[in-house]
Formats: structure tokens, sequence, C-alpha cells
């Protein structure tokens, strides 16, 4: 089979002198190597400024990991201290528990002698965590129910309940009272 074509060859048109640099060039070159140039000085510009960033930011994370070494054994100090701040109070806190449990037993028996009225004696005195029996003698009861006012209007005792009381002889009465205590105190101690 034979092909033949049947368009027409166009004649390709000279280039006018309007196209044409002064010294015979083609103008759309120049401006191709101009567009050309134009862009690898942009690149080169934007390469040159990303660049220099990057150097600032690794000297600025350069400053900061120097800095950052240099605190690690401040901080780490400053961990300690927290720690051992903790372990103190924690200390503080056992040795004000045992001073009130020293203190405890001191203010308990004050509180009860000052509870004692005339022609009252106490012969036994014992204690458990939280209650306190108290054995004595009286020459009358009335001396017996004051002893019990007297140690129902101390804080620390809760109500005092008479056990037995009995008479022994002419004048003579034997009492067993119980009573719960505590320790704490409603008010902090004055500090002098």
């Amino acid at each position: 089979m034979i092909r033949i074509n049947l368009i027409a060859e166009r004649k390709k048109l000279a280039p006018s002198k309007q196209d044409r640099s002064p010294n015979g060039r083609d103008v759309g070159l120049w401006l191709l190597l101009a567009a050309i140039a134009v862009g690898l000085l942009a690149t080169g510009f934007r390469y040159w400024t990303l660049s220099s960033e990057l150097s600032s930011k690794d000297r600025e994370i350069a400053e900061a990991q120097r800095e950052a070494d240099e605190l690690g054994p401040i901080i780490r100090e400053v961990e300690q201290f927290k720690l051992a701040q903790v372990e103190l109070e924690r200390k503080i806190g056992i040795i004000q528990v045992l001073r009130d449990n020293q203190e405890g037993p001191v203010r308990l028996m004050d509180a009860v002698s000052r509870a004692v009225p005339e022609l009252l004696w106490l012969s036994r005195a014992r204690t458990s965590a939280t209650t306190l029996d108290l054995t004595g003698t009286a020459t009358n009861p009335n001396a017996v129910a004051n002893f019990i006012d007297n140690l129902d209007a101390v804080e620390e005792f809760q109500e005092p309940i008479l056990k037995e009381i009995r008479q022994q002889g002419d004048n003579r009465y034997v009492f067993t009272i119980s009573l719960s205590y505590s320790y704490a105190r409603s008010t902090p101690p004055e500090e002098g």
C-alpha cells in the first residue's frame, strides 16, 4: 500500500527583522537565558538564606544543649533536695507524734492530780491505750463525786464512770473510776 501525503508542506518563514537582535541572534533565546539566570540567582539566594537559618538554628540548639548539660547536675541536686525535704518532713511528723505521746502521759497525770479534791487519795492508776482506771480512798462519797466532776471538766477525758464504791471501816470509802482519754490537744501549744 502506498501512502500519499495530501497536506502540503508549508514553507518555513524566515525570521523577521523584529525578532532578531542587533547582532543577529534571536531575542527569545536571550530572554530564555535571562530567565534561567534570574531563576538560578533566586534559587541560590534562597539556598543561602535557608542554609544561614539552618546554621543559626544549629548554633541555638548547640547552645541550649550546652546549657542543659551545665544545668543537669544542678537539676539533679534540686531533685535530691526535694526528696530530702519530703523525707525530713516525714521525720518531723514522726518526731511530733513522739513528742505528743511523750507529753501526753505527763499532761494526763497532771490533769488527774489537779482534779483530786481534799479528803481523797489515789492508790493506783492503770492505763491502757485509751482508758485510765483509777483506784483510791476517800473520807466520804461527796469527795468521790467532786473528783468525778473535776475529771469530767478536763478536755482530754471523756465522761468518767464510777465502777465501784464501797465503805471500808467507819470513815473510808474505796472507789474505782474508769474513763477514756486522748492525748490530742484541742488547741496547739504556745511556743515561747
